[in-house]
C-alpha cells in the first residue's frame, strides 16, 4: 500500500532468501559495529484493489522484466526478480 497504493487481496509465497553472498551487509552497522544479515521473503501478489499510484522514487514500477534490470540495483533483488517471473508454485529458498 504504500509503495504503490494498491491493497493486497492474494498472494503467495514464492520465496525464502538468506545467502550470506547477498545478503549481509558491506560493512558493519554504525551502531553496533556488527555485520548484519537480511532474511527476505518474497511473495507473488495474484488479487489486488486500488489504483496505481505515482511510485515513490525507490520504487521500480510497472514493465520490470528480468532482462531488463534498472541500474545501479542492490545485488540481491536481480534473483527475486527472476524467480518471481518463473514462480510455478514451488517456492524458491536460496
Amino acid at each position: 500500500m504504500e509503495e504503490t497504493g494498491l491493497r493486497v487481496k492474494k498472494q503467495e509465497l514464492a520465496g525464502i532468501y538468506s545467502d550470506p553472498n547477498l545478503t549481509v551487509t558491506d560493512s558493519p552497522l554504525v551502531h553496533t559495529g556488527h555485520y548484519a544479515q537480511f532474511l527476505v521473503v518474497l511473495f507473488v501478489v495474484t488479487e489486488w484493489e486500488g489504483r496505481w499510484s505515482r511510485p515513490k522514487r525507490w520504487t521500480l514500477g510497472t514493465g520490470l522484466t528480468p532482462e531488463v534490470l534498472p541500474s545501479p540495483m542492490i545485488k540481491s533483488h536481480p534473483i527475486r526478480v527472476r524467480d518471481s517471473f518463473e514462480f510455478n508454485g514451488k517456492v524458491f529458498v536460496r
